[in-house]
């Protein structure tokens, strides 16, 4: 499974939602959903890479980018 997330960009979109659902129940978390805190989202984005210091460190980084790409779907939904 892994080697197809990282080598067919289609079957890694196809998958991403149910791995963010399976990441939560790893890391005890609750469902995603628009009630999601920071911190929760931060460690999910960690956690679909693993579970070292490196992951850790791009759920630090990519937060800033959810966060802004969130700004734009919150007025969406509004």
């Amino acid at each position: 499974m892994w080697k197809q997330l990282n080598e067919e960009p289609t079957y890694n979109i196809r998958s991403v939602a149910y791995l963010t659902i399976y990441n939560a129940y790893q890391i005890s978390a609750p469902r995603p959903g628009l009630t999601t805190t920071p911190a929760q989202t931060q460690a999910l984005l960690a956690r679909y890479n693993g579970t070292n210091d490196n992951a850790a460190k791009y759920g630090r980084e990519l937060i800033g980018l959810y966060n802004v790409l969130e700004n734009y779907n919150m007025l969406s939904r509004g």
